[in-house]
C-alpha cells in the first residue's frame, strides 16, 4: 500500500498547495522532507535509467553528422564542428539540487553557446535552435559576449583560444554563473525556473573546446561548496558503479551522508530538495522569501528583486518578549529608473504579502515598516495597514538623497509594543505604539527590482550603537539556539537596571536602606522574581545538560547574594529602628559599603 496527498474542499474555497516547490512559511519537523524531494529522487532515477548505455556521456541531440566528439584518456571530451549548429548534452544527467561545477577549454575561437538546460529543451540545427535560444536553456557565449537565455544579453567577456570556462549552477538558489580562467564574471542567470531538473549543454558553430565534467583535476578550483558533475554521474549511476540510493538517507544521516561528499547544503534547508534542520545545526539567522520567492534574490544578506515587489523575512525567529534591534544598510535605491521602494521593519506570524499585487511591509495589519517610494530623494515614510505617515525623524525636514552605506535602524520593545526607527544613527520618536502582534515579532523587508539591501541581524557589528537596553536579534537566536524555547530572552531582561545605577547602588544614603521596596535603587521585588523565574527555567531545562548549566550557576550565585542582602536589610533596619535619632555617619557608611559589595556580587549574574 501507499499515501497521496488528498484535499476536499468547497466550491467557495480557495487555497494554495505547496509541495515543497516553494520554501516552507513554517520549519516542517525535523528530518522530514517535502514531497517534491520525493517526487525529485524518482525522478533523476528514472532519468538516468532510460539513458541505458548512454549514460554519463555527451550525446548530441540534434546536428549528430556535423559533431565530433573525441574521448580521451581521462574521459574528458573534444567536441569539434566546422558547420552547422549542432547542441550536445549530457545523457541521463537531471541535477535537480545542489551547487555543480563543469569546465571547458577552448581550442578554436568560434561561436559556442555552453551551459544548462532542462527537460523541456529541445534543440534544432534547422531551426538555429541551441542551448539559451528558449526558456529551457541557459548558455554563454564568449565569442559574442553575450549570454543566451530566450534571447542575447551583453555577459563576460572575449574569450580566446586556451581559455579555460567553469560554469556552475546553484539549483537551490536557481543562480547560474561562469568564470574566465578563474576569475568569476558574475551572475549570468538569478531566480531561473526549470522543469524537471537540469544537464550540462553545448552547442557550437563552428567551434572546438575540451569539457571536463571532473574526470580529469580542474584547471581551476570550483566555487564553495560545488561538485564536479562527475559525483552527481556516480551518485545516480542506473549500472552499480559508485552510486547510492540518495532518496533513501543511511542511518538517518540524510543530507549529512558521507555519500554526497563535501556537498554543502543550503543553510535555510527550506528549499525543494533538503530536509529541516534543527536550529542548533543553523550558523545564524536565515532569510526567507514571504512572498515572490521566485523574484527575490537573497545573497547572504543582501536582499533585491528580479520584478514585482517581493517580502522577506527573518526565518524561525519568534520574538515574544524583551528589546531587540537590527540594522538595513541601503545598497541602492535608484536602480535604471530611479523609483526604488523599500520597506523595512518588523512583522507577526501573520503577516504574508503579496509581490505581484505590490503589497508587503506596512500593507497590512500585521506588519509595521519605514521605507521610501520614489528612489534616491524622497522623504521617508511609515507605513502600517496600507496607512502612509510622514516619519517625524532627522531625515523628516526635507527630502534627503538616499546614498549607499545609509543605515536604517529598526528597534522594537515587544513588552512596551512599542517600534522605533533610526536613519543614520538619529532616531526619531516613536514610530508605531500600542502595536498588536499575534504570536511574536519578526524583522521583516520589501523591496522592489530599483532597491538592493543589506540586512545587519547582529551577526557582524552594528554601524551605530542600539539604544540602552536593545539586544539584537542575533543574540536571541545564539540564546534560542542553545537553550530552548524555554530559556530564550530571559538573561538580558532579568533585570534591566542599567550598569551606571548599579555602581552608584548605596549612594542615596540611610534613607535608601531602611525602605523596604528598593536598596539603592536595586528592587528586591524584582530580584525575588527573577530568583523564581530562574527556579523555573532549571524545571524546565531537564534532560538539557548545555541549557542547564548556566541558569543553575545563576542561581547559586544569585540565591547566595539574596540570601546575604536580606541579612543586610534586616540588620540595617532593626539598628535603626533601636534608635530614636539618626545612625552614626560611621554606621551608615559600613552599610553603604555591604550594599556595594552585594551589588557587585549581583552583577556577576547578569
Amino acid at each position: 500500500g501507499a499515501l497521496t496527498p488528498a484535499v476536499s474542499f468547497e466550491s467557495a474555497f480557495l487555497f494554495r498547495v505547496n509541495f515543497g516547490s516553494r520554501p516552507w512559511r513554517y520549519a516542517a519537523p525535523i528530518n522530514h522532507r517535502s514531497l517534491r524531494y520525493w517526487a525529485r529522487n524518482e525522478m533523476q532515477k528514472i532519468h538516468a535509467l532510460n539513458a541505458g548505455p548512454l549514460f554519463g556521456k555527451l550525446k548530441p541531440t540534434s546536428g549528430d553528422a556535423q559533431m565530433t566528439i573525441t574521448m580521451h584518456e581521462d574521459k574528458t571530451s573534444t567536441l569539434t564542428v566546422s558547420n552547422g549548429f549542432p547542441t550536445a548534452v549530457l545523457q541521463g544527467c537531471l541535477i535537480t539540487s545542489g551547487r555543480w561545477y563543469y569546465e571547458f577549454t577552448l581550442k578554436r575561437d568560434g561561436v559556442a553557446q555552453v551551459g544548462w538546460c532542462d527537460l523541456h529543451f529541445y534543440a534544432s540545427t534547422r531551426g538555429g535552435v541551441g542551448v539559451g535560444d528558449d526558456k529551457h536553456s541557459w548558455g554563454y557565449d564568449g565569442h559574442r559576449v553575450l549570454f543566451w537565455f530566450n534571447g542575447k544579453h551583453a555577459y563576460g567577456r572575449r574569450w580566446k583560444p586556451g581559455d579555460v570556462i567553469g560554469c556552475s549552477v546553484d539549483v537551490d538558489a536557481r543562480c547560474i554563473r561562469y568564470f574566465h580562467n578563474g576569475e568569476p564574471m558574475g551572475a549570468a542567470a538569478e531566480n531561473m525556473e526549470f522543469v524537471g531538473g537540469l544537464a550540462p549543454g553545448i552547442t557550437l558553430n563552428p567551434c572546438s573546446l575540451t569539457v571536463n565534467f571532473g574526470t580529469a583535476p580542474f584547471k581551476h578550483t570550483p566555487p564553495p561548496g560545488h561538485l564536479p558533475v562527475k559525483r552527481w554521474l556516480e551518485l545516480f549511476n542506473p549500472s552499480g558503479g559508485s552510486g547510492v540510493d540518495v532518496a533513501a538517507p543511511v542511518d538517518g544521516k540524510g543530507d549529512n551522508d558521507e555519500s554526497l561528499g563535501s556537498l554543502e547544503i543550503p543553510e535555510l534547508s527550506r528549499s525543494v530538495s533538503q530536509r529541516t534542520r534543527p536550529e542548533s545545526e543553523l550558523k545564524k539567522v536565515q532569510l526567507r522569501a514571504s512572498s515572490g520567492y521566485t523574484q527575490a534574490l537573497i545573497n547572504e544578506r543582501r536582499v533585491s528583486a528580479t520584478s514585482h515587489y517581493p517580502s522577506v523575512v527573518a526565518d524561525r525567529v519568534r520574538l515574544v518578549k524583551g528589546r531587540w534591534f537590527y540594522e538595513a544598510h541601503i545598497v541602492s535605491t535608484e536602480g535604471r529608473q530611479g523609483q526604488g521602494v523599500m520597506f523595512v521593519g518588523w512583522c507577526d506570524s501573520l503577516f504574508f504579502g503579496n509581490s505581484i499585487a505590490s503589497l508587503g511591509v506596512g500593507d497590512d495589519a500585521h506588519s509595521w515598516g519605514w521605507g521610501i517610494t520614489s528612489g534616491r530623494t524622497a522623504p521617508p515614510q511609515l507605513k502600517h495597514a496600507k496607512k502612509r505617515i510622514k516619519w517625524q525623524g532627522p531625515a523628516a525636514a526635507k527630502r534627503i538623497t538616499f546614498k549607499p552605506r545609509d543605515v536604517i535602524g529598526c528597534a522594537v520593545d515587544v513588552e512596551k509594543k512599542i517600534i522605533r526607527f533610526s536613519y543614520n544613527g538619529q532616531w526619531g520618536p516613536n514610530a508605531f505604539e500600542d502595536i498588536n502582534i499575534e504570536k511574536g515579532i519578526t524583522p521583516a523587508l520589501s523591496v522592489n527590482s530599483q532597491c538592493e539591501v543589506k540586512v545587519n541581524l547582529g551577526e557582524n557589528p552594528f554601524a551605530f550603537k542600539p539604544p540602552e537596553g536593545f539586544y539584537s536579534v542575533n543574540t536571541w537566536f545564539i540564546s534560542n539556539k542553545s537553550s530552548g524555547p524555554d530559556y530564550k530572552q530571559s538573561v538580558p531582561s532579568i533585570m534591566e537596571t542599567p550598569s551606571s545605577k548599579l555602581k552608584a547602588a548605596g549612594a542615596a544614603g540611610a534613607e535608601d536602606i531602611t525602605g523596604s521596596a528598593s536598596i539603592g535603587g536595586l528592587d528586591i521585588e524584582r530580584v525575588s522574581a527573577s530568583f523564581a523565574a530562574l527556579q523555573a527555567q532549571v524545571k524546565s531545562a531537564r534532560g538539557n545538560i548545555d541549557a542547564l548549566m548556566r541558569p543553575l550557576r545563576q542561581l547559586e550565585t544569585l540565591s547566595q547574594a539574596f540570601n546575604e542582602l536580606q541579612q543586610g536589610i534586616e540588620t540595617a533596619q532593626k539598628s535603626m529602628a533601636s534608635t530614636k535619632k539618626a545612625p552614626e555617619k560611621k554606621v551608615v557608611d559600613e552599610v553603604v559599603q555591604e550594599m556595594k559589595r552585594l551589588t557587585e556580587k549581583l552583577k556577576t549574574c547578569f
